[in-house]
């Protein structure tokens, strides 16, 4: 888990992981810097707890680095995980030929109504809109994780490494190509940083153009015959 500053709800962000159905092995808390309070927090409830390490996708490899797992959730502070996500995700990795996973996400319950941020949630939803994979929402095989890196030091260095902002959904995105199961929701603080007006008119465009293509494609086919 990543955290800065996020002592609002960074208690319940771990209680939600601690009080899985299938428990985590180790809670691994990485912290950019905290000045909240956040970070004594962490300190009470996680297992482990490292920092300060000011790059986000620096911060997130380290912790992937001190697990002692054979899988990783790749969590941020600011997101409430359901009670089965562990459980669900543990049963699609067991699948030999899925290296990673992800699903959707909605704003934390009783956060301010915000239109993007609804926007932002609905197109979680449709895996074929998701212009980037989410840190927050991302379960993986350690070692597979690991040996597809090996070859792109290159791009560890210059969007990792090199970024404060860089981080690894990205890479994992076309790395290993995660999975997309409706069951893997998370609850997370929305818009993200990237969200915007213009982020959702883009996507919900794409959805649009994507429906509509299908809707004509099948209408021409129909017409052939």
């Amino acid at each position: 888990m990543c955290n800065l500053n996020e002592i609002e709800i960074i208690e319940q962000s771990l209680d939600s992981l601690k009080n899985q159905t299938l428990r985590p092995k180790e809670i691994i808390v990485v912290d950019g810097g905290s000045t909240d309070g956040s970070l004594e927090v962490a300190k009470a409830l996680a297992d482990k707890v490292y920092g300060p390490m000011k790059q986000i996708g620096k911060a997130r490899l380290y912790g992937i680095r001190a697990s002692q797992g054979l899988s990783i959730c790749s969590a941020d502070s600011d997101t409430i995980y359901p009670r089965q996500y562990l459980e669900n995700a543990s049963r699609h990795l067991l699948n030999p030929e899925v290296k990673a996973v992800t699903g959707p996400c909605r704003p934390l319950p009783g956060t301010r109504f915000s239109l993007t941020a609804q926007a932002q949630g609905a197109l979680s939803r449709f895996r074929y809109l998701l212009p980037y994979i989410p840190e927050f929402n991302l379960c993986f095989k350690k070692e597979a994780f690991i040996e597809s890196s090996l070859p792109l030091r290159g791009y560890w260095l210059s969007n990792i490494i090199g970024s404060p902002r860089g981080d690894i959904g990205n890479y994992v995105k076309y790395a290993l190509k995660p999975c997309w199961k409706r069951d893997m929701l998370v609850y997370t603080r929305l818009p993200t940083r990237h969200a915007s007006a213009r982020w959702v008119l883009k996507y919900g465009g794409y959805f649009v153009w994507f429906f509509s293509l299908g809707h004509l494609s099948v209408e021409t086919a129909a017409g052939s015959g």
